[in-house]
């Protein structure tokens, strides 16, 4: 076939996607392209880039600009999330009813979820399952205003044009689902997304999610820990904390051990909750995001949750990977199963 028949036809013979996670510290962006009459693997394509000091709206569109074209992004429509502070994410147990009705019944409680700020704020719910004694388990997210116009503001800025707006947890779960880590059980599971500024937990159980919150502990406080303790740049502590230094492991374990408390107590009572509040008794933990470079982390979490805890690379399922460089993925796989989880949305 000609080149420029080839050229006209591709919008028709492939489907692209692309998912563009914008985070505290870098961008990254995943897109995924799949003939419409083949049967052949999604071909995923990724990139990465830091957000520079400069941490404007310019910096956060120069590093979306960057990101893209170490992705080769092939079309200007995008699927993007929200998270932190400004989203929230109730997961409210009311009586059983049907979604007319339920959107009523939310529309004059919405002031007892969100106090004082629902007429700023764009919201959702979903109703996620039924619970004993005709209850039912409803999810609501609910977003500032200005956040979500200020995130799209800086995607066009860019040259894109949004399609989605998800919110990270929910990504989380679109991407796990699609991984071969998650099989056909159906344990109730856990992933931990621990990123550089503060990390996010989701719970659910055959795609529903039963539970999430934002733990603020990430793999800059632990950068942190190691500088002060042992006098040291940001950037020598990180080669310690990934294991790229000399005794990198017992400096680690030295350093970052006593101070694990923190994001540890965090789970424990998310899982608490989980048990006693909706009978979900989590099975295994799935860690993902940068902070999966720190060795001890996954060890030290199993050792004190006594719950089966493993490293989570969303981009296994895939074989052939463009964009990151090959002797990068296996550190940087992990990192991108918000962006992945947005590209498959």
């Amino acid at each position: 076939m000609p080149s420029k028949v080839k050229n006209i036809l591709a919008p028709f013979l492939s489907v692209v996607s692309i998912g563009l996670d914008i985070g505290s510290s870098s961008v990254k962006v995943a897109q995924l392209k799949k003939s419409r009459f083949s049967k052949a693997k999604a071909v995923l394509s990724l990139g990465s880039s830091s957000i520079q000091h400069d941490v404007s709206a310019s910096g956060v569109v120069d590093a979306v600009k960057a990101a893209c074209r170490q992705a080769k992004t092939e079309v200007a429509r995008v699927n993007l999330s929200v998270s932190g502070s400004d989203v929230i994410m109730r997961y409210i147990t009311m009586p059983a009813m049907k979604s007319k009705d339920l959107s009523s019944s939310l529309h004059y409680e919405l002031e007892r979820y969100i106090p004082g700020k629902s007429k700023d704020m764009v919201v959702d719910f979903h109703a996620l399952y039924k619970l004993p004694n005709n209850q039912m388990l409803v999810l609501l997210i609910a977003a500032e205003r200005r956040v979500i116009e200020e995130r799209v503001r800086i995607v066009r800025e860019a040259g894109f044009e949004p399609q989605l707006i998800s919110v990270d947890a929910l990504s989380l779960i679109e991407a796990f689902s699609y991984s071969p880590a998650a099989g056909s059980s159906k344990e109730v599971t856990a992933v931990l997304d621990v990123g550089y500024a503060s990390s996010k937990l989701v719970v659910f159980q055959q795609d529903l999610p039963n539970f999430s919150r934002d733990i603020s502990t990430g793999v800059r406080d632990f950068i942190q820990l190691v500088c002060e303790r042992k006098q040291l740049e940001p950037a020598a502590a990180l080669e310690i904390l990934t294991g790229q230094s000399a005794d990198a492991a017992a400096d680690a374990e030295g350093a970052v051990r006593p101070d694990l408390s923190g994001i540890i107590d965090e789970l424990r009572l998310s899982f608490e909750y989980c048990q006693r509040n909706l009978q979900k008794r989590i099975e295994k933990i799935f860690l993902c995001g940068g902070g999966t470079r720190i060795q001890m982390l996954s060890e030290s979490l199993e050792k004190a949750l006594a719950v089966k805890t493993a490293v989570w690379d969303p981009i296994q399922k895939f074989g052939a990977v463009s964009g990151i460089a090959k002797t990068d993925l296996p550190a940087a796989g992990p990192s991108f199963a918000v962006a992945l989880g947005l590209a498959l949305s």
